[in-house]
């Protein structure tokens, strides 16, 4: 499916989201690509709180200088918080992979994202991290070379889905007390309203334990992933047109203001706020991507 930008303010942002079909869905909640018209200005938004990493490869357009070895792959960790977003130079492409759990742990092959010296992140608001301090250079430029080898965009979008698939399936099932960290983080993800305790006493561990090896994985607290997971719930089913007052008995709140308070407590805006705010281009393919996630404003 391909996506154009509307006419207006926003500048015109080339998508590319490839079907749910065509991707191992037990690793990716999402592939899409997004171009920035090189005659435009960067597109500045807002970061929304958001429950799965992304990997992203950044396509320097022709014109522009080659990227620097190991500074064209990056993982965006967990956001808990809102904060600001710019797409990167005007005219490249980006690749974004939209991970699930278990695919974004099997990707920490060297460190931890909570164990990363602070001079090894990005200073964007993102966050970002290199992919090669998490897999290594070796790992990195084979995604490099995939990626350059393959003849169109959905084939890069491809490439970049086998290489995920090449370098997670089989690895966590080494290490089975990472298998039941991920149980507790899918099990946090799909059902936000559940206390901690009882997600982390369902995959066999204590409350502590999970806190630590959160902080240890993925720089965050369970309580910060499970405001992002309820949050994220509450946009797809938004996204499906459920009404609000349904949103929070779906999802076990005393109310719709206590939605709307929860809402606000995650993303800084209202509910009435944030109606509207998926229509430009870079929102829209996201939410088409993973079935409703709402990251970028």
């Amino acid at each position: 499916m391909t996506l154009l930008g509307s006419a207006g303010s926003a500048p015109p942002i080339g998508m590319r989201v490839l079907p749910e079909r065509e991707l191992p869905t037990r690793l990716i909640d999402g592939l899409f690509a997004i171009r920035l018209e090189p005659t435009e200005r960067a597109h500045e938004g807002r970061l929304l709180p958001y429950d799965s990493l992304m990997l992203t490869v950044c396509l320097p357009h022709p014109s522009s200088p080659p990227a620097e070895a190991g500074h064209r792959n990056w993982l965006w960790p967990l956001h808990t918080r809102a904060g600001r977003w710019r797409t990167c130079t005007p005219g490249c492409i980006t690749l974004m992979a939209v991970l699930k759990p278990p695919t974004a742990l099997a990707l920490m092959r060297q460190v931890r994202l909570g164990e990363l010296p602070a001079e090894m992140a990005s200073t964007s608001p993102s966050g970002r991290v290199p992919l090669s301090a998490l897999v290594g250079a070796r790992a990195s430029n084979t995604l490099d070379a995939a990626i350059d080898a393959a003849p169109g965009l959905a084939e890069q979008l491809l490439a970049l889905a086998r290489w995920i698939e090449d370098e997670t399936v089989g690895w966590l099932h080494l290490d089975t007390t990472l298998q039941h960290l991920c149980e507790a983080l899918l099990a946090l993800r799909e059902h936000s309203g559940e206390s901690i305790a009882d997600v982390a006493a369902r995959a066999g561990f204590n409350r502590r334990w999970f806190e630590r090896e959160c902080a240890r994985w993925l720089g965050a607290s369970p309580k910060q992933l499970q405001l992002a997971a309820r949050f994220q719930q509450v946009m797809r089913l938004r996204w499906r047109g459920m009404p609000a007052a349904q949103i929070a008995a779906t999802l076990g709140l005393a109310d719709q203001a206590h939605l709307s308070r929860s809402v606000r407590q995650a993303s800084g805006l209202t509910l009435t706020a944030l109606h509207g705010t998926d229509v430009a281009p870079l929102s829209r393919a996201f939410r088409i991507a993973t079935g409703g996630a709402h990251v970028f404003a």
